[in-house]
């Protein structure tokens, strides 16, 4: 069994990678691994409507790069990137904002974990938000009556080191009452 890395050492190393290195591949057993563990994830009202696209070969990651402005080289140089989406059928409840934003809210905390999970397995991840759905839900034939694309995700071996995180401390973000 791996030794599992210290929890602060997971969210102190990571960093969104702009550059990973392009000849890592990731098996589709353990791609498999990360999202079963990623799906432990809290999920409100226990929907896990959490779905996914993992894109990994060239020619559907420079379709996919096509579509995300200056977001490139992550993309095309990923092992692969990991379109994460909100199925807004799922359980009983009908389509509505509140189920949109329950949706976004699980996404997140997933994609979160996902974050964690892949630097526990020694990878490295870039969060992608700017993209036009419509496109690409064309472009990867997503249904987005059904589907929301709530964000991409890039995943490999770090080429470059990414940037050091700049935060503005808790300290000027909270207020005790």
């Amino acid at each position: 069994m791996k030794k599992l890395k210290d929890f602060k050492e997971v969210i102190l190393e990571r960093r969104s990678i702009r550059v990973f290195d392009a000849d890592c591949k990731i098996s589709h057993a353990e791609m498999l691994e990360m999202l079963n563990e990623t799906i432990l994830a809290p999920s409100s009202m226990n929907l896990q409507p959490w779905r996914f696209i993992v894109v990994e070969s060239a020619e559907n990651k420079k379709k996919l790069a096509s579509l995300l402005g200056d977001n490139r080289s992550q993309v095309v140089s990923s092992s692969a990137v990991i379109l994460a989406l909100g199925d807004l059928q799922v359980g009983e409840l009908a389509i509505s904002p509140k189920k949109r934003e329950a949706t976004n809210l699980d996404l997140g905390l997933a994609l979160m974990q996902l974050m964690g999970v892949a630097r526990d397995h020694g990878y490295d991840t870039c969060a992608i938000g700017a993209f036009d759905e419509r496109e690409l839900g064309q472009a990867f034939q997503i249904d987005l009556d059904r589907y929301t694309i709530v964000t991409t995700l890039a995943i490999g071996k770090a080429a470059e080191q990414g940037d050091e995180k700049d935060r503005i401390a808790a300290e000027k973000l909270t207020i005790f009452k």
